[in-house]
């Protein structure tokens, strides 16, 4: 994949070295914006939601965390079974619970609408560095952030939060390989974080059964 990405990011046309103005992110603020504010809107409608679905072991997890003060080794009270899952978003939430004082459930649903506009944003960099047009980037952006249900919108329904954070990595991850590519000197070590963020991205999202098959 990267000996791929490597050859398209060599035919790519030279671009003139001019600053971007200002209006030229007035579209992507926009849109990054509008993301916010639709997923923020749930949120604010039902603010003591639990959240549905995974959200709920989700936040069994971060609150353990939280009154523990440690990574969760059980279900207790719930169920005498060890925990088989990364606890890295739960952590992160745990933390913001910690120094915001909200209840745990909040913190984690404030999640929802904060990563999925970060994820717009990163994609409209992604697409602009790709591109090198950014109308095309916007469209690429906004498409994410307001068609897809499952990987963008549904998020806050079934309670994803640990896959949203996920998917805001991997396209972190992107954005910096992309120009890791063509660094040279010490931005060369550019693409090491790159593979940083990556584990950050399995800790944070899949089972352990899955880092096993990777």
């Amino acid at each position: 994949a990267l000996a791929f990405l490597r050859s398209a990011w060599a035919r790519r046309p030279a671009a003139p070295a001019v600053a971007s103005p200002p209006a030229t992110w007035l579209i992507p603020l926009l849109i990054v914006s509008a993301a916010f504010a639709v997923r923020l809107i749930p949120i604010l409608l039902v603010p003591d939601c639990l959240g549905g679905d995974d959200a709920r072991f989700h936040n069994i997890l971060a609150g353990s965390i939280l009154n523990d003060r440690r990574l969760a080794d059980s279900w207790l009270p719930f169920a005498s079974l060890p925990v088989a899952y990364p606890q890295g978003a739960h952590v992160l939430i745990a933390f913001l619970a910690d120094i915001t004082g909200l209840p745990v459930h909040q913190a984690f649903n404030s999640l929802t609408p904060t990563l999925g506009a970060l994820t717009a944003g990163m994609i409209y960099l992604i697409a602009e560095t790709i591109f090198r047009s950014n109308r095309s980037a916007a469209w690429a952006s906004a498409c994410y952030a307001f068609l897809p249900l499952w990987g963008s919108l549904d998020y806050h329904r079934w309670g994803g939060v640990p896959n949203a954070l996920a998917m805001f990595m991997a396209c972190l991850l992107l954005y910096v390989i992309l120009h890791g590519l063509t660094a040279s000197g010490e931005k060369r070590q550019l693409p090491l974080l790159a593979a940083a963020l990556l584990g950050v991205t399995i800790l944070t999202s899949l089972s352990h059964d899955d880092m096993v098959e990777l």
